[in-house]
């Protein structure tokens, strides 16, 4: 009995290895680039001093189940918060811009950060309200410096109403 010498398809280790390393180059996450982000802010990004405020709200995820069931489209207006021990932070995505405000009110500086353009930022009103131009595309999150100190946002995304 003689073995036919022609390799097959994926004949060894190295020719498996070889198309496996092909797949994973070729793959592209759908939420790359929050993930490399993510990664890259946990790695080098936020001072230990900064303290970290989780959402805690987002208006799209709290009716999400009633849309799907009615069939209805999303809200124009998106509300987010933010919250940690020290402050709390709600932007609404309205139209072309977001329009927040910083609670307990009073003086801050805040700053929008995309993954990918110019860092934005803008002073409070005494109410602790402000606005902020539409970012780019892609991950962002926001810096809120204060009195007390500086909070920082998780990354998040914002969908704009077409």
């Amino acid at each position: 009995m003689t073995t036919d010498p022609t390799p097959g398809p994926l004949d060894g280790d190295d020719d498996l290895m070889a198309e496996l390393a092909d797949a994973l180059h070729t793959a592209h996450h759908p939420q790359y680039d929050l993930i490399v982000s993510n990664a890259q802010d946990a790695y080098c990004g936020t001072p230990l001093e900064d303290e970290l405020a989780r959402l805690v709200f987002d208006s799209w995820k709290a009716e999400h189940a009633g849309a799907i069931r009615s069939g209805d489209v999303r809200p124009p207006v998106r509300t987010l918060a933010f919250e940690c021990c020290a402050l709390s932070v709600e932007i609404e995505v309205y139209g072309g811009e977001l329009i927040g405000q910083v609670g307990p009110p009073g003086p801050a500086l805040v700053s929008m950060q995309p993954s990918a353009g110019e860092m934005v930022t803008v002073e409070t009103d005494e109410l602790g309200c402000f606005v902020l131009p539409r970012p780019p595309d892609g991950p962002l999150r926001f810096k809120v410096t204060h009195a007390g100190g500086r909070v920082v946002t998780e990354w998040t995304r914002l969908h704009f109403p077409e």
